[in-house]
């Protein structure tokens, strides 16, 4: 059989398909965005030394969001401009951009950073006021590349968010959730084809792929655990 010959088996199986198509009104995707997809598509595939010395990285990622969401909650009930530089040092070293809580607004270093001071002033503490007015690498409203979230998953819930990427750029985005928990991530293009999922079962996914051009990305992070759990995230 020369390379341009199909079994007829195949001919037939390639025809009824069609006609099953069209019965359901399904338009199928062309060559070109099957090819695509299949290309942009990939599955994590990693050592378990590999996950293991990964999973250490990003659990201590995961601790120091929660050490700086905890000194942002505790300045703010207790006006404690102190916490609040504090975990503004956190989110530079981290490289976050924004800190979401609860769904509240973004906060930035910056802003953690302007409130402690107001507090400083209000409380008469020359030296910290001084100290904040010394921390230029902090203040600078561009600092900071990442964005981090935190929320609670219930059961079997998932979450969802559209985020754009720019092109000819390595797009990363990390999940962390409570030990004993598994969490499944998975990130759409705008075409809605699945461009990189990481299924490892564990409680932490982890996402890297490179746009071909800046577009629009969904990215799905799905509770597998018949309990809820608080999930902390972060993203380029």
């Amino acid at each position: 059989m020369s390379k341009q010959e199909l079994p007829k088996s195949f001919l037939s199986l390639l025809a009824t398909s069609f006609f099953t198509l069209c019965s359901l009104n399904i338009t199928a995707p062309s060559l070109s965005q099957v090819e695509e997809n299949l290309t942009n598509t990939t599955i994590s595939l990693q050592t378990e030394d590999e996950l293991s010395n990964k999973l250490q990285e990003v659990e201590q990622q995961a601790r120091d969001l929660s050490l700086a969401q905890e000194l942002v909650q505790y300045g703010n009930e207790h006006n404690n401009p102190l916490a609040l530089v504090n975990a503004a040092q956190i989110l530079t070293k981290l490289s976050i951009r924004e800190l979401n809580i609860d769904s509240s607004n973004p906060l930035t270093a910056k802003e953690l950073l302007e409130e402690a001071k107001k507090i400083a002033q209000v409380q008469r503490n020359e030296l910290l006021v001084n100290m904040i007015d010394n921390m230029e690498g902090i203040k600078g409203s561009s600092i900071g590349s990442i964005t981090a979230t935190f929320l609670i998953l219930e059961s079997f819930d998932y979450y969802d968010f559209d985020r754009e990427f720019l092109a000819n750029q390595q797009a990363q985005f990390t999940a962390v959730a409570d030990a004993n928990t598994e969490i499944e991530c998975q990130v759409f293009d705008s075409n809605d084809f699945s461009v990189q999922v990481d299924f490892k079962n564990k409680n932490m996914c982890e996402l890297e792929w490179s746009p071909k051009k800046t577009s629009k990305f969904t990215i799905l992070v799905s509770n597998k655990t018949k309990a809820k759990t608080p999930i902390k995230m972060w993203h380029n």
